[in-house]
């Protein structure tokens, strides 16, 4: 029959209980230390099969703990990876990814606290095959029992048991499993698509004023007054949510705009006229005239069809007294802007009538060379800076060419909150679009292509633009009606009609663009004059901006213009072929970023925990004793007091199973007696 000795191990022999309890008390004298293991049981070679039905019976629970523990990474991952980057799901009865997060948790977290427990109580019957002291046993089931019983077995064994101390590191571990599985989950703002929804923009590949709504000029003077007002481009999305996306480029006909500073072809004469016996207040003793002129051409406003040149001419007069400078009652010429004609015939008028040529002039003043601001009489910083002495705004002075025209943009943009960001990726440029269409090559199929070869035409792929004839090809054969409504389908081709290019479109626009401006109010004190009113149409007011232009805002200003005008011309375009282009539809929603760092911690415990079973099943010393696990049955049955406790016979009979262990203990009923002289009564 087997025994549990108070020093040794497990033996077959039939000691009486005295001899067990002199044993318990020499052993209280051993050195605490790690001894060499040793058993001395007997094994008995057992079939494969047997040894697998004997580990399953004896730990099926454990199995089945060690499956869920391995499993709870997995789901893990299994649960977030669809909605890495996505909104937060939306499940039923409101459950959260936090809460199911909090379930795997508790589930791993469980299971390796029951695996790690059932090892380390298997594993106190190796500790105890040497003389250890009684209290070990305290040790052991605290250890099992939580983190703080683990740290306290193993400080006390230094690491003697390693698989113990394994057992013990992860119930310590075990604490950290909730917080650092909470930190799997980032939460980020962001943009979702809708899909059951679409954004639209509008765009056109024909526009033909008189096929649709006649031009009139407050519709142009509306769109250039909206850009000259710096009031937004028109346009307005179809965007339900006021977010939204249109990342596949579209284009639309339009105006585009290009200025270019020509600041040093300006030439300035300076004149002083002295002025003898002024008997009028303020007695001016002379005048300053400071003639800013740009070379010859024919300038529109000049009203003439010969070459002559466009002049600012700055007038003062100058006085010894009070005050010392002053411009007469009509005012003094500050800038003048013209229309200028860059491509004439014989007679002075232009080749490409759909082509506006703008040259604006800001003239010379007295402000100039001190570097003054004219409306305020203060000194303008940062013209000290060698950097900046050249601009427009510290020279005084100033002139650019700017071209409007009609072409073909191509775009991408976004809306978000409400606000349209429309990107230009590129343009047509200087393309004639009279009398002709512009077709785009990259839109072309093969097929396109072959035809339009066969017509005669010569496709450059360098270049992405290709003009068109829309009545005939360039041998002068009539086109096929269907190709040219084929090309307008597939959004390939563009076209303006004539009468818009060089009637009453062309004519409403260029009469914007021929102005001069005068400064006609202002005071006077001992700091000198100051000129801040001034006469002018409202385009070169905007453009002169009380003495502060400068090229930048020249060329903003024009891109202004010429962004209005194309949002005239892609919401009144042929509807027909004026198709909008379509975006995607967001809304701002809160998304998953998982951490995935994270997974690393739960997994590795998962297969420590996996690690520490098989070790415990699997190893020699371990399976040198029956799956007693933390029972306390045989330390009672087994022990000193187990031959009056329970029939000696019986016990022979068994296997030392726990199952058969908990049977007969079932038919032994004990009272606890308490003080003051506690023992157990059977």
């Amino acid at each position: 029959m087997v025994h549990l000795e108070a020093r040794g191990s497990f033996k077959d022999s039939d000691d009486d209980n005295e001899e067990m309890i002199k044993g318990v008390s020499s052993g209280r004298s051993q050195p605490r230390k790690c001894s060499p293991r040793t058993t001395s049981s007997q094994h008995v070679r057992r079939s494969g099969h047997e040894i697998l039905s004997n580990t399953w019976r004896s730990w099926k629970w454990e199995i089945l703990s060690c499956v869920l523990v391995l499993a709870s990474p997995l789901v893990i991952l299994a649960t977030l990876y669809p909605y890495d980057g996505r909104p937060l799901p939306q499940w039923p009865f409101r459950v959260s990814v936090n809460t199911l997060l909090s379930i795997y948790s508790m589930v791993l977290k469980t299971g390796l606290a029951f695996v790690a427990a059932s090892c380390i109580g298997q594993l106190q019957w190796i500790w105890f095959s040497q003389g250890r002291p009684i209290y070990d046993l305290v040790r052991y089931d605290n250890a099992r029992q939580g983190p703080w019983g683990s740290l306290q077995l193993l400080w006390a064994q230094r690491l003697c048991q390693p698989i113990t101390a394994l057992g013990g590191l992860l119930l310590i571990l075990s604490v950290g499993i909730d917080p650092l599985i909470q930190q799997l989950i980032g939460l980020y703002d962001c943009s979702v698509v809708v899909d059951d929804k679409i954004a639209t923009l509008p765009r056109t590949n024909k526009f033909d004023d008189q096929e649709e709504v006649p031009t009139t000029g407050y519709e142009i003077q509306s769109a250039i007054s909206q850009g000259i007002g710096k009031l937004g481009n028109g346009l307005y999305p179809d965007c339900a949510t006021g977010n939204c996306s249109f990342p596949n480029s579209y284009g639309t006909l339009g105006y585009c705009s290009l200025c270019e500073d020509i600041s040093n072809e300006i030439t300035i004469d300076t004149t002083y006229t002295p002025l003898k016996n002024s008997t009028d207040w303020p007695y001016a003793n002379g005048t300053i005239v400071i003639k800013s002129s740009l070379p010859e051409g024919i300038y529109s406003i000049n009203d003439e069809r010969v070459s002559s040149r466009l002049n600012v001419t700055y007038s003062i007069i100058t006085s010894e007294m009070f005050p010392q400078e002053n411009f007469g009652p009509g005012g003094v010429e500050v800038a003048k802007m013209s229309q200028f004609c860059d491509d004439c015939d014989d007679q002075g008028y232009s080749n490409r009538p759909e082509r506006i040529t703008v040259r604006i002039l800001a003239g010379k003043t007295t402000f100039s060379d001190k570097h003054i601001d004219m409306s305020t009489g203060q000194t303008i910083r940062g013209c000290g800076n060698g950097s900046f002495i050249n601009t427009w705004n510290c020279r005084g002075y100033g002139a650019a060419t700017c071209v409007i025209q009609p072409c073909i943009r191509v775009h991408n943009s976004t809306v978000k909150a409400g606000h349209l960001s429309e990107h230009l990726l590129t343009q047509s440029g200087n393309l004639e679009l009279r009398n002709r269409a512009v077709v785009d090559i990259e839109c072309l199929t093969p097929q396109n292509k072959s035809k339009l070869i066969d017509q005669g035409y010569v496709i450059d792929e360098t270049l992405r633009w290709l003009p068109y004839n829309v009545s005939t090809d360039v041998s002068g054969a009539l086109l096929p009606i269907n190709m040219t409504g084929s090309l307008l389908a597939q959004k390939c081709l563009y076209f303006i009609a004539n009468g818009f290019l060089t009637g009453s479109g062309s004519f409403e626009i260029r009469g914007n663009f021929d102005s001069a401006l005068k400064g006609v109010g202002g005071k006077t004190d001992d700091k000198g004059m100051i000129i801040n009113e001034f006469d002018g149409s409202d385009i070169i007011r905007n453009l002169y901006n009380y003495g502060h232009i400068d090229f930048n805002y020249v060329q903003d200003m024009f891109t202004n213009i010429s962004e209005s005008l194309t949002t005239y011309i892609r919401t009144n375009g042929d509807k027909n072929y004026s198709e909008p282009a379509i975006g995607q539809v967001f809304h701002y929603a809160t998304c998953i970023k998982v951490q995935w760092q994270w997974i690393a911690f739960p997994s590795s415990l998962a297969l420590m925990t996996i690690l520490l079973f098989v070790w415990t099943v699997c190893s020699k010393e371990p399976r040198s004793f029956p799956a007693w696990k933390a029972s306390p049955l045989p330390w009672l049955m087994y022990g000193p007091e187990g031959s009056r406790l329970f029939d000696m016979d019986e016990l022979e009979e068994i296997e030392h199973e726990v199952d058969e262990m908990e049977n007969i203990s079932k038919e032994v009923i004990i009272t606890w007696k308490l003080l003051p002289n506690p023992h157990i009564q059977t």
